[in-house]
């Protein structure tokens, strides 16, 4: 079994032209270990490891010196912190999934989070079904209209499938969409710490096959990495297509985005 445990980065027209929806597929076994992991590297940045606000990892606070990193100064501390945080995500057992949506490019910019999740259910059922197993999603909570929203939008796929010309049966995904505070969980935070650094890079070439989702066909079959969601239509692009347009990254995280592992999805 695994778990799946997401977050996204909103659009923002002045800071971000994308929307991102972004997960770790942890087998349940290993969740325990990385668990530990964050807690011991807690332990050395607050002298303290209980989850709680004051020892919650976020990439944003840790790149801009906000929360619990007001009073960090020296940048390279922060990077270092940031790249152990990476490195703990960089395990071969744990699947990375992503989902970016170029509203400039839609027809209705109001239904980006309903069609991020979409695609995110579909790719996370792709991976579910190679590997043969269920799985259940676990998201940072917003709000209860959003978390009721969500489990009933994951709730309609799983009985009727996805919408849209090439909508999918999903039946690899268990249960409802579970919700929590990101401080309350270090799976989250590692989720979190996972999506910064990927929605502020332009994403070197050599990085795309280990970060960017690789998509499988209705036969089952892998498609190539430059596959593309084309968001006019709710379709996907074939492989070959011309590559979305991309943004300078930012120079506070160019040092902790590499990311190795497993992370063809």
């Amino acid at each position: 079994m695994f778990i799946i445990y997401f977050d996204e980065v909103k659009y923002q027209p002045c800071s971000n032209n994308y929307y991102w929806l972004a997960g770790l597929v942890v087998p349940a076994t290993v969740v325990r270990t990385l668990e530990r992991q964050v807690a011991d590297l807690a332990q050395t940045c607050f002298d303290r490891s209980r989850l709680s606000r004051q020892t919650e990892f976020h990439a944003a606070a840790v790149c801009n010196r906000a929360d619990n990193f007001k009073t960090w100064t020296d940048v390279g501390k922060r990077i270092s912190v940031l790249k152990q945080l990476l490195q703990i995500v960089d395990n071969p057992e744990v699947f990375k999934v992503w989902v970016r949506l170029e509203p400039a490019r839609m027809v209705a910019e109001d239904k980006l989070g309903e069609l991020a999740f979409m695609f995110f259910v579909e790719k996370v059922d792709n991976l579910l079904k190679d590997r043969k197993a269920v799985g259940l999603l676990i998201g940072d909570a917003e709000n209860d209209k959003v978390s009721n929203a969500t489990a009933q939008t994951l709730s309609t796929y799983r009985e009727d499938g996805t919408p849209y010309e090439f909508g999918r049966d999903i039946e690899h995904l268990i249960d409802t969409v579970h919700f929590t505070h990101s401080h309350l969980s270090r799976m989250l935070q590692l989720a979190d710490v996972t999506l910064g650094p990927l929605s502020s890079s332009p994403l070197p070439h050599r990085t795309q096959t280990l970060l960017e989702p690789n998509s499988l066909g209705s036969s089952g079959k892998r498609r190539s990495s430059a596959g593309r969601t084309d968001t006019r239509f709710g379709r996907r692009k074939t492989p070959g297509s011309r590559f979305l347009k991309r943004e300078p990254p930012n120079k506070r995280l160019r040092q902790a985005v590499m990311l190795k592992g497993n992370g063809v999805f």
